[in-house]
């Protein structure tokens, strides 16, 4: 099964929900292994295994997350497809397990999740910048190499989604 959508927060991923979740349960069903991917394996397949696992394993979106995560550290669907799943999962069960919550710093909101990220990021941001007024001083501070910073996800279009 190929499913072509673009990453960005306007994109309807919720049309395919239900068919890719689907699809991916009667699979198991026979048997049989399933492999989501897209060309980032940061947004799109896993906002779709998501889906999957709150559909058909009874997880709550959150989670999901969790346990997607857990394997790739690196997803970070983006935040229309977060709402998009947000409605998917209060539709199914009554309540959202995420909540969409807005920030001084993004113009759209976020899901609850990533604000904890964010938070992190800015720290992380304050440290280096600390770091480079230090160094410009002759002195440096090893804490700001602990953790490099969070990667910056790109805005271009990226297509190419299929399901087997």
């Amino acid at each position: 099964m190929k499913v072509r959508i673009d990453d960005h927060p306007y994109a309807r991923i919720q049309d395919y929900f239900d068919q890719v979740a689907d699809k991916i349960k009667a699979v198991k069903d026979r048997g049989g292994k399933t492999l989501v991917h897209c060309m980032a394996g940061v947004s799109r397949s896993a906002s779709l295994v998501m889906i999957y696992l709150v559909k058909h394993e009874r997880m709550t979106l959150r989670q999901a997350y969790h346990y997607v995560r857990s394997a790739r550290p690196v997803i970070r669907p983006n935040v229309g497809f977060w709402k998009q799943m947000v409605d998917f999962e209060r539709r199914l069960r009554g309540v959202a397990s995420v909540t969409m919550v807005m920030t001084n710093q993004c113009d759209l909101p976020i899901p609850d999740i990533y604000v904890d990220d964010l938070k992190r990021a800015q720290e992380r941001e304050q440290l280096q910048q600390k770091t480079t007024v230090n160094s410009s001083n002759g002195s440096s501070s090893a804490s700001s190499l602990i953790r490099p910073p969070v990667p910056v996800l790109s805005s271009t279009k990226r297509r190419g989604y299929s399901a087997r």
